[in-house]
């Protein structure tokens, strides 16, 4: 065995060397091996695999488990990367694990995929599938897969009589985003299973993989299976192609693929299912949770077009105003060519022409900070640099809003004839259903977690009169860290009082009015002890809110040191669960949720690098992920109960958003498509959104709050979940509002 450095000296300052530096060395590096003739080589962190790979870009996690080539040697070694086993030192104790599991597995030789079947053989009681499609949704290829055999097939114009006869005898099914699949299949017009669609006797080898690691960072399918078992990569071949459109890729490929998919979903479920059999409630409630986010997308919004093309307009000009008067400041102190989405020219403009103080810098390379909370803190020394860092602001702001909620969104709405006169489109939203790892959940194309109420007037309903209805949890997550605190008077304020006004009243002993500075003060004290902020930060948050509680940054930073100290001896159960947050964090490395979901933490010594981080994390992550289990309980329930309110099956209604969202995407869709039925189309944080179909509009707003406050699927998987919970429904004709103003 011999350790071989990746660069032969030390880069300046003990800087991560850059790819000029590594480049440099890396003939030494490949003399080096040459000369030792290795059998294996391992890489350990991500300096080694740039080294090796002779890339910038890629990381470890992506990479491990995979046999790499070395460029440069005509006969490379079989080679592997891992992760620096210094970060398990560092407290990333969670990456131990991971190394010895890529060590062990650097000396045994490739495992090859299994014969090719049409079908499994036999009636398995397990059954993996996948598909493959057009960007159109139209079903080209499916794969099936048992234990020695997988197959695939192309069935498109015969109607899939052999996948019919495979799904025929019910096994259990797997897959890597399972929903989707059966969305597909249901599109086919093949039949499923009600449990099935339901979420029940199914396993989807991404979800296993994120409950049982929820810290990896790549959970794509074939990076999954490589890093636990050697295995040929195989989807190289199609993506050198092309990444999204199926169609591009030869027949044969396609089939390949689509048939090794199925089956590493299969090997990647076996691998992780068994480390969550003790939570066999939480893996079918994520499942069941999965599956109805699935149906959420294909149920989608209705946009109006109209109003979205007003809302661009307003949104452009908003953005182009403080863009030329920052241009024309610029140009009056000598910069030509000024873009204020050029950080160097924006450093220019305050720091070098403004002579504005520098409050902040760099990470990487130590230069002035021009990020928006540093500006919005620069104190303004003229009317010139007042007006410079004011535009800056509104030109930061609207920038966002454009690129993100115009530019962002129109390659993902389709337009719908509404055949009243209206320009209607249809918007999906998905949410990925263990996206973050506070215990949240994420959502893409597009990203509506972090939409303005503008934005969101531009989604109406889709029914000729019907109405948006948003229930809201009210103050949920302080809620329930109050439950969970068993800080009674806390609950009891916000349960059945007046909330933060009943808190304000014990931190100044008198009555605060809602909506004025101080009760705002109280607000951003509270969240910001129960997300664990110092005073120091939760100062600045105050003080960027426009709130100050002196009259200088000193004064300003001793009251809400005080406020803070007051709220944690008032409400002392607050305490006490921080405190055993930590316990059991720095006992474990890792704290629980009450439904039993895990985060593991690295465990730093107490005021080392990531400490504090970490420990926000510990103490945060009960509460994000119990109000994660409220929201997925809604959906659950307040889906379940109106499909019974009009007799429907899970498979009825799937097969028919299914078909509709074909229909969309593939030709001309009117309104009158649409059944009328109120469907959930998204969830934002501690709210559902539901489209309210007029002829039942008072039943089903009655059947959503009273569903929401009793999340009988949440009660049903911990008994022991006793918190009160209230809901606030607002409908209106658009979400959150009335009309576009």
């Amino acid at each position: 065995m011999a350790v071989v450095y990746a660069v032969r000296c030390r880069p300046r300052n003990g800087s991560v060397p850059s790819m000029r530096e590594l480049r440099a060395c890396r003939p030494f590096l490949l003399r080096t091996i040459s000369l030792l003739a290795p059998r294996i080589v391992v890489g350990v962190g991500g300096t080694a695999y740039k080294t090796i790979s002779n890339r910038g870009s890629g990381s470890v996690t992506k990479n491990r488990g995979r046999i790499l080539d070395i460029p440069g040697l005509a006969v490379p070694p079989t080679t592997f990367i891992t992760y620096e086993p210094e970060a398990v030192i560092s407290g990333a104790t969670h990456l131990k694990d991971r190394i010895v599991a890529d060590l062990r597995r650097a000396s045994l030789g490739l495992r090859t995929p299994p014969e090719k079947a049409l079908v499994p053989s036999g009636a398995p009681k397990t059954l993996a599938v996948d598909t493959e499609y057009s960007p159109e949704g139209v079903l080209l290829t499916v794969g099936l897969a048992a234990a020695s055999e997988a197959g695939s097939v192309e069935e498109v114009e015969t109607g899939w009589p052999t996948v019919r006869a495979a799904l025929d005898n019910r096994p259990v099914l797997v897959g890597h985003s399972l929903a989707g699949d059966l969305s597909m299949l249901a599109k086919a017009g093949i039949p499923l299973d009600e449990t099935w669609v339901r979420g029940e006797r199914v396993l989807d080898s991404l979800l296993l993989a994120r409950m049982a690691d929820e810290n990896d960072l790549s959970y794509e399918l074939e990076n999954l299976l490589l890093s636990f078992q050697n295995t040929p990569p195989w989807k190289h071949h199609t993506t050198a192609i092309s990444k999204t459109d199926a169609t591009l890729w030869p027949v044969d490929l396609r089939m390949e693929r689509c048939r090794l998919d199925a089956w590493a979903s299969l090997c990647v479920a076996r691998h992780f299912y068994p480390k969550l059999r003790h939570q066999a409630k939480l893996v079918t409630y994520t499942h069941r949770t999965a599956a109805v986010l699935e149906r959420l997308s294909l149920f989608g919004a209705a946009v109006d077009l109209e109003g979205f093309e007003v809302l661009a307009t307003e949104l452009a000009r908003e953005r182009e105003q403080p863009r030329d008067m920052l241009v024309r400041l610029a140009g009056q102190l000598g910069i030509e060519g000024f873009s204020p989405t050029n950080d160097n020219h924006i450093r220019e403009l305050l720091y070098d022409k403004l002579g504005l103080a520098v409050l902040g810098r760099t990470a990487k390379r130590k230069e002035p900070s021009v990020d928006k909370i540093t500006i919005a803190q620069i104190p303004p020394n003229n009317e010139t640099s007042r007006l410079a860092l004011e535009n800056l602001l509104a030109f930061n702001s609207a920038d966002k809003l454009f690129s993100t909620n115009v530019t962002g969104l129109r390659e993902h709405i389709s337009r719908l004839e509404s055949g009243d006169g209206m320009s209607l489109g249809w918007l999906p939203f998905h949410i990925n259903p263990l996206g973050a790892r506070t215990g949240r959940r994420s959502s893409n194309s597009p990203n509506s977690q972090n939409w303005s109420k503008r934005i969101r007037r531009i989604i109406t309903s889709r029914f000729a009169g019907g109405s948006i209805g948003a229930a809201d949890y009210k103050r949920l997550e302080v809620v329930l860290l109050a439950w969970l605190a068993g800080d009674e008077k806390l609950l009891r304020y916000f349960t059945k009082g007046r909330g933060y006004v009943d808190v304000a009243k014990e931190l100044f002993g008198t009555d605060v009015e809602e909506g004025t500075d101080l009760y705002k003060a109280v607000k951003i004290v509270v969240l910001g002890v129960h997300y664990n902020l110092q005073t120091p930060h939760m100062a600045r948050n105050l003080w960027l809110a426009g709130i100050k509680l002196g009259i200088d940054s000193g004064s300003h930073e001793e009251e809400t040191d005080r406020l803070r100290k007051t709220y944690l001896r008032k409400f002392p159960g607050v305490q006490r669960y921080r405190s055993a947050r930590e316990e059991e964090w720095s006992r474990k490395g890792y704290v629980t949720s009450l439904t039993g979901r895990v985060r593991h933490l690295p465990v730093p010594a107490r005021g080392e690098r990531g400490w504090g981080h970490a420990l926000n994390q510990a103490i945060n992550f009960p509460v994000q992920s119990l109000a994660s289990e409220v929201t997925a309980s809604a959906m659950l329930d307040v889906e379940e109960e109106l499909l019974r309110a009009h007799g429907l099956s899970y498979s009825q209604w799937l097969t028919y958003l299914a078909e509709t969202a074909n229909n969309i995407l593939t030709g001309t869709a009117k309104r009158d498509i649409f059944m009328p039925i109120s469907g959930i189309f998204n969830e934002v944080h501690d709210e559902v959104t539901v489209d309210l179909h007029p002829d039942h509009l008072v039943r089903d707003t009655e059947l959503v709050v009273e569903t929401m406050r009793a999340v009988p699927s949440l009660r049903a998987l911990v008994p022991t979940f006793t918190c009160p919970l209230d809901v606030d429904l607002k409908v209106t004709p658009r979400w959150h509002g009335q009309g576009l103003a």
